[in-house]
């Protein structure tokens, strides 16, 4: 009776030591992260993003794709997912897609399907004026503003508050061309950086998501490893201290 209560206890004391040691790490994962979500205002982890390859990488996270991307003069007007770029800063966000973009000593024109963008040189949106079916835009060395609807043509020389019929036969229409490898790395430099922010990193990583679906099992059976400890150390501590106290009353 004696030698198997002695083994009872040998067992409860090898599963006390070897969970112990099974779980060091997951705590230490989730010990680490949780400092760090618990202050997440004072490090603005919900406001810096990821840039590193890997990690985006790990969540499958690539550069939206550029949709159209239109020269004017030594800048580019381009657009990838709903944000629309001068070069590499955002200037407007629109679900509509671009057909065209000129540049004045004024201003930037920006045409899409139902409306154009006037903005400064410096990206600041100065106004959108609205008109319907654009297909083209272009302009001319006098920086009168043309427009092509339904296949007729449309020019604008008071800064698009109003506009005539044009009978403009050698208009440069403003076309889709492919970005320059410059302009398309600090695009793509731009972009990435605005994905994934470290706050949801440290959420996946203390939830275990971060490594899956077996990440959040092992999390799960860390929880329980860490219940059955506190139950078995407290046992344990109650045996000894059980025992401690019959000895001194023994002797007295």
């Amino acid at each position: 009776m004696k030698q198997a209560r002695r083994s009872r206890w040998r067992i409860l004391y090898k599963f006390h030591r070897y969970a112990g040691l099974s779980a060091g790490i997951i705590l230490i994962m989730l010990s680490i992260t949780g400092i760090f979500l618990n202050h997440t205002n004072d490090l603005q982890l919900d406001k810096k993003f990821v840039s590193s390859p890997a990690i985006l990488d790990w969540y499958g996270i690539s550069s939206p794709e550029i949709e159209a991307a239109f020269p004017i003069s030594q800048h580019w007007i381009s657009q990838a997912g709903q944000q629309v770029y001068l070069d590499s800063q955002v200037i407007f966000t629109s679900t509509a897609v671009i057909v065209g973009a000129v540049n004045t000593p004024e201003y930037i024109a920006i045409a899409f399907h139902d409306f154009i963008l006037l903005v400064t040189h410096a990206g600041e949106l100065i106004e959108k004026v609205d008109q319907q079916n654009i297909e083209k835009i272009a302009v001319t060395d006098t920086d009168n503003i043309y427009v092509q609807r339904l296949g007729q043509v449309y020019y604008s020389d008071d800064a698009l508050l109003s506009w005539q019929i044009s009978e403009h036969a050698t208009l440069k229409w403003s076309s889709d061309e492919l970005l320059t490898p410059e302009i398309q790395e600090r695009l793509q430099a731009a972009i990435i950086p605005t994905i994934l922010r470290y706050e949801r990193v440290m959420l996946d990583i203390h939830s275990g998501r971060f490594f899956g679906t077996y990440g959040v099992f092992v999390v799960d059976l860390a929880g329980v490893l860490f219940m059955l400890l506190a139950i078995s150390g407290t046992w344990i501590w109650l045996k000894h201290n059980l025992k401690h106290w019959g000895g001194r009353r023994s002797k007295k």
